[in-house]
């Protein structure tokens, strides 16, 4: 079993401060921001994390929820360092998901600490009711609508379609099995990755179980955002610095009857275009 996740967060946002070379760092952090998390409420995420690691932060910021936010908050952060506003920031995330399930399994509830009571609403924006009271809002529902969308324009046959979506999954694999750390560990041959059986069930047509990436997980990951100048004045070795060269968010509807267009993104599309051109660079220079 895992430890709970504010224990996650502290492990994680040492890791990252060793990594860098600057243990003591954590102690004079400017702004401590933690992704949400849905294993458990936490009464103040981001004030907990602070006082285990004896940090006394000007920001501190618990997020909503959204494939997008981890990304979000980097780059917030790094406008937040180029008005001046802060010059060293942690961004962390963590889930002990799997261990919540097993512990429900077998019967039992985890003992974990400064629970939120009575918890707080979750953070989202909910689709229209129609969408809300049928549940179209999941992603096994929504991805396999759209997907299937984007094949009926692109004019391209199912077994093709299922063929080409198994050999992007199953390219994956090796990497997964030659990482000690991975969820699933396993090389997977394209014919493995499409056939649905007892172990690799369909999860919403067409995507088969080895298709869809799993939630219930053990993990947590820290982030160290600096200026270049406070990375210079800490002696924090040039190669372990990542430079952002930029970044863009947009939002497609909310509802999915609201999209014009079921077979693309419109937000995708902008931002994958603005995030080049403000990093000076087109789609053939990235590998």
């Amino acid at each position: 079993p895992a430890p709970e996740p504010l224990a996650l967060w502290e492990q994680v946002a040492r890791a990252a401060a060793d990594d860098a070379g600057v243990p003591d760092l954590l102690a004079s952090l400017d702004s401590i921001q933690v992704v949400y998390c849905q294993t458990w409420p936490y009464d103040d995420p981001a004030g907990r994390l602070a006082e285990r690691l004896g940090a006394s932060p000007t920001h501190k910021l618990y997020s909503g929820i959204g494939g997008t936010v981890p990304q979000v908050l980097v780059s917030e952060t790094a406008e937040a360092m180029q008005r001046g506003e802060l010059d060293c920031a942690l961004i962390v995330g963590g889930e002990a998901l799997a261990t919540k399930k097993a512990l429900k399994r077998a019967g039992e509830r985890p003992a974990w600490s400064h629970r939120e009571n009575p918890p707080s609403p979750f953070p989202w924006t909910p689709p229209p009711a129609v969408e809300l009271a049928h549940e179209v809002f999941q992603a096994w529902e929504t991805f396999p609508l759209w997907d299937t969308a984007r094949r009926a324009r692109l004019g391209i046959d199912l077994a093709a379609y299922d063929h080409e979506m198994a050999e992007v999954m199953a390219a994956m694999t090796p990497t997964a099995a030659a990482n000690p750390h991975a969820w699933s560990p396993t090389a997977l041959t394209v014919e493995q990755v499409q056939t649905p059986g007892p172990d690799n069930r369909y999860v919403g047509w067409p995507y088969t179980k080895h298709e869809v990436s799993v939630m219930d997980v053990d993990m947590a990951a820290a982030l160290l955002v600096t200026t270049a100048e406070k990375a210079d004045a800490l002696g924090i070795p040039v190669d372990k610095r990542i430079y952002l060269a930029s970044s863009s968010y947009a939002e497609d509807p909310t509802g999915v009857a609201e999209r014009d267009d079921m077979s693309a993104s419109a937000a995708m599309r902008i931002t994958s275009r603005t995030a080049l051109e403000a990093a000076r660079i087109g789609l053939v220079d990235v590998t």
